[in-house]
């Protein structure tokens, strides 16, 4: 059973989060605003020096128009990772091969543990890894475990 895929499928039923603003988008927005008058050009231009330093300087011109490039660059440089969708795994940590979960085995419960999790064929017995797992605990202790105190 793949739960990444099941995982999927129930974001695309539910219809998952609605998708982020984005930087571009709001840039725009903020700058029709100014035009407007809903929002003042000289306090917005302090706001975001205030928030952006040296970065927003310009951003406002002399005029009080918006500089609609400058801010959605700017807003996109600052903006947070996009989330990733629940049941899904980032890419960079997807394991290579046998030979990176071999290496993965032998770092985090020793060469005799591993060791096990291989048939005589190379190939990975799923039950002897679940039981390892499952019943022994970590050779080492590294970063990354929740109780450690670094």
């Amino acid at each position: 059973m793949n739960v990444g895929s099941i995982g999927n499928a129930v974001v695309e039923f539910f219809g998952g989060e609605p998708a982020r603003p984005q930087p571009k988008d709001i840039a725009a927005d903020l700058a029709t605003r100014v035009e407007r008058g809903e929002i003042d050009a000289t306090k917005f231009a302090e706001r975001l020096e205030g928030r952006y330093g040296d970065r927003a300087v310009g951003i406002v011109r002399e005029d009080g128009s918006v500089d609609v490039k400058g801010l959605s660059a700017l807003l996109e440089s600052s903006a947070p990772a996009p989330r990733r969708q629940p049941g899904t795994v980032p890419a960079s940590t997807v394991p290579a091969g046998q030979e990176t979960l071999q290496t993965q085995l032998i770092n985090e419960f020793g060469n005799d543990a591993a060791a096990k999790v291989f048939d005589a064929d190379g190939k990975v017995d799923f039950g002897a890894l679940v039981d390892l797992v499952k019943d022994a605990p970590p050779a080492r202790s590294g970063p990354g475990y929740l109780n450690e105190k670094v």
